[in-house]
């Protein structure tokens, strides 16, 4: 391998449910580049970019789980990555960790303020570094499962946080889509002006669901308002929520709530 030549684990963003955390790396030094992508490539998925411009567009396009990210490059440095990256309802989930041979506290404070999760100082330790990145990706899997519980137990309500916008605009496409039986990924994307693949990511990063299961359960949790306000015509109520077979409507529903819409409804009716 050439000295220059950067070390580089390449993929194909994947919809399987077994996949390995993507780690994208951004720093105009080669040598360290590839000194972290040695760290990491037997564990992870690893992407790079030698500047902050080709790392914003890269996180963009793949939704990696995390980046790290230098300070001091050409195009856009880390603080204007950190920066853009928050600003982006794609990529404000990520966590970043900063690398950074400016180590005063000024640096490290303006960091955080900025977005990243984590400053660490150059030289760095690689065992104190792996050992970060780890703990990291297993409280972000915590909390993704969280809100995947939370999903299943609550209502189809979502906050009105800066950060939630990303949410707020997956349900206004699902409440004004899911009684359309011929709605599907390919338009959900189309709708969030993205990929089907970036949609994929950046849904499985934050809910730990990917976009056909989530437009299924929006249509089952409209179905259960629907009958708890009184519907009781189970045919009628799987097209009006966006199913065209009612056995496979009531099947989905059973698997979801345990019990299949006729039964729930002379339950009621019988309370």
């Amino acid at each position: 391998m050439q000295e220059n030549e950067i070390k580089e684990k390449k993929y194909t963003i994947s919809e399987s449910k077994d996949f390995k955390p993507i780690i994208l790396i951004v720093d105009d030094n080669i040598e360290i580049l590839n000194y972290i992508v040695d760290t990491f490539a037997h564990q992870y998925i690893i992407e790079t970019a030698l500047d902050g411009e080709e790392g914003l567009a890269k996180a963009r396009r793949i939704i990696p789980n995390l980046i790290i990210t230098d300070l001091m490059m050409p195009k856009m440095n880390g603080m204007e990555l950190c920066t853009a990256l928050k600003a982006d309802a794609f990529t404000n989930h990520i966590p970043i960790l900063v690398l950074s041979a400016k180590n005063e506290f000024e640096v490290q404070l303006k960091s955080i303020e900025v977005g990243a999760f984590d400053f660490i100082p150059k030289p760095f330790n690689k065992e104190m570094l792996f050992l970060k990145v780890r703990t990291l990706l297993k409280a972000q899997e915590k909390y993704k499962n969280y809100l995947k519980d939370q999903l299943e137990k609550t209502p189809l309500t979502v906050s009105h946080k800066p950060e939630d916008t990303f949410m707020l605009a997956i349900h206004k496409i699902l409440e004004e889509n899911y009684k359309n039986y011929e709605f599907n990924v390919e338009q959900f994307a189309w709708e969030m002006n993205c990929s089907r693949s970036q949609l994929f990511r950046k849904m499985k990063a934050i809910t730990d669901t990917s976009p056909v299961e989530y437009i299924k359960v929006y249509r089952l949790k409209r179905a259960m308002e629907f009958i708890e306000n009184g519907f009781d015509r189970v045919s009628e109520l799987a097209y009006n929520v966006g199913f065209n077979d009612p056995m496979y409507f009531s099947n989905c529903f059973k698997a979801y709530y345990g019990v299949t819409p006729n039964v729930l409804i002379k339950e009621k009716k019988n309370s």
